[in-house]
């Protein structure tokens, strides 16, 4: 049950963060017991008394569809956000820059998404945003961005190393998002730039589709990769 109400916890920091609604934080501090040294001080206080939100707070959450809003998914469907009074609604976007005037006008309160240039726009033009949890990160021989070529590429020895993209067409979500800066750097390390593939918009749900339909011969997409950032082409099984 701890884990339950944890996982709870954890994916409804989101949420709360994002919309600027806490829930009754009222001086919890009385039942914290005598034995409070351990390592997990804001655990026993929001646990045990944070009281479910009433009437429930409907909050709309963006996603491009990746493998990141898995968590959030799953929450909802176990029914944990309901246990917090959170109406939590999912409203799918082709990337995540397109999430970013939707935040600013309101029709969202938390949104799902990449590190993307037009967060940065809003920012400077005095726009507040807060960043309250990490969805995937890029560590060494681990990264949530993964390469895909398709298998016939493959089996013909047309793709055998990165060098190989030059002169491919490859997907990706949107012009300078995180994976187009990737293959820039991906270009930079094995001889060629931008210039030398034809980058084509392909929303991340659809990748694989792209693929199998050829219109796309790579293409990033956003899972959990067993590859460093630098070497992140695997081919479609």
């Amino acid at each position: 049950m701890a884990t339950r109400r944890w996982f709870a916890l954890a994916t409804a920091l989101l949420l709360l963060g994002g919309c600027r609604s806490s829930a009754p934080a009222t001086g919890a501090a009385p039942a914290a017991g005598p034995a409070a040294t351990s390592a997990q001080p804001p655990a026993q206080p929001s646990a045990a008394s944070a009281a479910p939100l009433n009437p429930p707070v409907t909050v709309k959450v963006g996603h491009p569809g990746t493998f990141t809003t898995a968590p959030s998914f799953m929450a909802k469907q176990r029914g944990y956000f309901l246990e917090e009074g959170l109406q939590v609604e999912h409203e799918p976007f082709k990337v995540s820059a397109d999430m970013v005037p939707a935040l600013a006008t309101g029709d969202l309160q938390v949104a799902n998404g990449a590190i993307n240039p037009a967060l940065f726009n809003a920012v400077n033009r005095g726009l507040d945003f807060t960043f309250v949890a990490d969805g995937g990160s890029f560590q060494p021989g681990r990264a949530t961005t993964s390469l895909v070529v398709r298998k016939d590429l493959v089996d013909s020895g047309r793709y055998t190393k990165l060098e190989d993209l030059r002169g491919m067409t490859i997907g990706m979500p949107g012009q300078y998002v995180v994976n187009h800066y990737l293959l820039a750097l991906i270009g930079e390390r094995h001889g060629f730039t931008l210039d030398d593939v034809n980058v084509v918009p392909v929303p991340m749900a659809d990748s694989l589709l792209a693929l199998k339909n050829g219109s796309s011969t790579p293409t990033t997409t956003s899972s959990r990769a067993r590859r460093s950032p630098s070497a992140t082409a695997s081919a479609c099984a």
